[in-house]
């Protein structure tokens, strides 16, 4: 049945079949220093004398939630009180596909706390490597100890009702449409298939009268909730370095990745975060990683848990990434790690910020126009907060922005400097939903006074071509919206029309970028003064407002706007 179940849906109950393994790891861990790992920094180690002996543990800590860790086994020594509690996981999980299977690593996933928020977890695959198919690499998850069914279980979306979930987009992929939901059970292993997209379910711990025992015990050992990871892949030759790799990522430095059931290594992997290993570029699914990880001056920000983004401290960090040494630094000195997770970039950086040191642990995520660094750390008992974002974000693909993951709401993000929401509508009919669009602000906008306030323009859409002739500039009339290919910035044309438009008194200019599939950026010149009049300008991407590629003439660069307005020209609200 079980076999069965994970080839259909991607997921099964498989018993343990070793209670005394379990047992034997429930004692080892009421050793380990639970509170120190949960405050010490990321990737310390800990040695502990065990019922079985020495035991040694490296923590790795969460991107976004400071309620997880993962205890990763260090040691052959350590990794061996695994083996008992794995052996029939790794009988049944080999039927799955035809493989030989084996035990690579393994870890405590601690919880503590009352409560985990939405936010504080996210939708992933644990095995994101393309060269690993389905059945060829698991995870098995089971509780270390009984616990109360209000403190959690596993999401999941099963292979075999993908149409209950409709399309997954960046906007619902924490949230299923129908709530699939594995509860953990004492005595078993919930394995997924390493393709299978799942997440820790948010929960808030409830005291319920049929469960008083477990409650307290639950509330004894300081709100813990503890599960038992085991990494079991494949051990053909052919694929156990791709499984190795991916631990490598996901695992710190210290843990111990095996390497065949009779030799064990403990080294770097160049593979998982190699700039030119297409295996690894194919986990993410895009061609190259230098237009995100940018070398030149990055803009930070940093607040604490109390303030507000508009009260943080701003800092810029001179940053190059080696990918394929996995290293960060900052004006040519290491200050850091970076490393694939779950198909997510993350990196881990100690900064001097404000009056101390700072060790952050972060991940890459999207915001409105850029891909940016997304972190946390400790100061004293309250956390802070780091966003740091990239010098030309116009280098990125839309694809490549698409592939990151949405910012956590629980960390936020400051406002993205030139970044404007536009809406957009008729004039004519208030009833009628705007038309949103994202756009980037020209450089000559520092000029045209404060547009951080929420104003309202009025005026016709007129179109213009890439080369404008005197006719059509003619048609620029009071109060008009001006729309044009991005072709039009060209050296002179740009400035003829920018004088035309100050003359005609018009509103606004807006450019859509369609030659080229990135983030759009914002139209540059004149630099110095400007021309007395000139009106505001933004560029968009010609998907945001359902118009093809603008190369061309004026039809091809308003086509989403125009039906917007309905008319050639129209009088539209912006």
């Amino acid at each position: 049945v079980a076999v069965d179940q994970l080839q259909r849906r991607g997921l099964a109950s498989v018993p343990c079949g070793d209670a005394g393994g379990v047992q034997q790891l429930a004692a080892l861990f009421d050793v380990l220093p639970v509170r120190q790992m949960f405050e010490g920094s990321p990737e310390s180690q800990y040695t502990v004398e065990g019922p079985q002996g020495e035991a040694t543990f490296a923590v790795a800590s969460s991107a976004v939630s400071d309620r997880m860790r993962w205890l990763w086994a260090c040691d052959e020594q350590t990794l061996a009180l695994f083996d008992g509690v794995a052996r029939q996981s790794v009988e049944t999980l080999a039927a799955v596909d035809g493989r030989p299977m084996m035990l690579y690593s393994a870890c405590f996933v601690v919880v503590r706390g009352e409560f985990l928020k939405h936010d504080e977890t996210s939708r992933h695959v644990d095995w994101g490597h393309a060269k690993l198919p389905e059945g060829s690499a698991f995870t098995c998850l089971g509780p270390l100890t009984a616990f109360p069914s209000s403190v959690g279980g596993l999401h999941y979306w099963p292979w075999d009702d993908a149409k209950a979930y409709g399309k997954v987009t960046s906007l619902n992929m924490n949230m299923p449409f129908v709530q699939h939901i594995h509860k953990y059970e004492p005595g078993y292993f919930a394995a997924l298939d390493g393709r299978l997209f799942h997440r820790t379910e948010p929960f808030e711990y409830r005291r319920d009268a049929a469960e008083l025992e477990l409650c307290d015990a639950f509330e004894a050992a300081g709100h813990v909730r503890v599960l038992i990871s085991l990494s079991i892949a494949s051990s053909e030759e052919r694929l156990a370095r791709y499984a190795r790799k991916i631990l490598h990522c996901m695992t710190p430095d210290a843990a111990l990745v095996r390497q065949s059931h009779s030799i064990y290594v403990h080294s770097d992997s160049e593979c998982g975060t190699s700039e030119s290993d297409s295996e690894c570029e194919e986990t993410l699914g895009f061609l190259s990683l230098r237009s995100v990880f940018q070398t030149g001056k990055w803009t930070g920000h940093h607040r604490t848990e109390s303030e507000a983004w508009s009260d943080a401290l701003e800092f810029s960090l001179d940053l190059r990434f080696d990918v394929r040494k996995a290293m960060v630094f900052n004006e040519g000195v290491d200050i850091g790690s970076l490393f694939l997770q779950d198909g997510v970039w993350h990196t881990r950086l100690s900064l001097e910020l404000g009056a101390g040191r700072a060790n952050i642990v972060g991940q890459f995520v999207r915001s409105s126009a850029s891909v940016c660094l997304q972190g946390l750390h400790k100061t004293g008992s309250e956390s802070a907060y780091v966003v740091i974002f990239p010098p030309r974000p116009w280098s990125i693909p839309w694809a490549r922005w698409k592939q990151f993951p949405l910012p956590f709401e629980r960390i936020g993000l400051p406002p993205e400097t030139g970044i404007f929401t536009i809406s957009i509508r008729r004039a004519d009919d208030d009833s009628e939903p705007a038309h949103t669009i994202l756009g980037v602000a020209a450089s000559w906008n520092r000029c045209c006074g404060d547009l951080h306030e929420s104003r309202s323009v009025e005026g016709p859409l007129v179109e213009l071509g890439a080369s404008p002739t005197g006719e059509e500039l003619a048609c620029l009339r009071p109060g008009c919206v001006v729309v044009a290919p991005d072709a039009v910035q060209r050296r002179g044309t740009l400035d003829r029309v920018l004088a035309s438009m100050a003359s005609a008194g018009a509103s606004l200019m807006l450019v859509i970028a369609g030659g080229r599939a990135n983030i759009p950026r914002g139209m540059r010149g004149p630099d110095d003064e400007a021309p007395p009049g000139v009106v505001p300008g933004f560029t968009m991407t010609a998907s945001s407002v359902g118009a093809g590629s603008s190369g061309g003439g004026g039809a091809g660069g308003g086509g989403g706007l125009r039906a917007v307005a309905e008319e050639p020209v129209g009088r539209l609200v912006v």
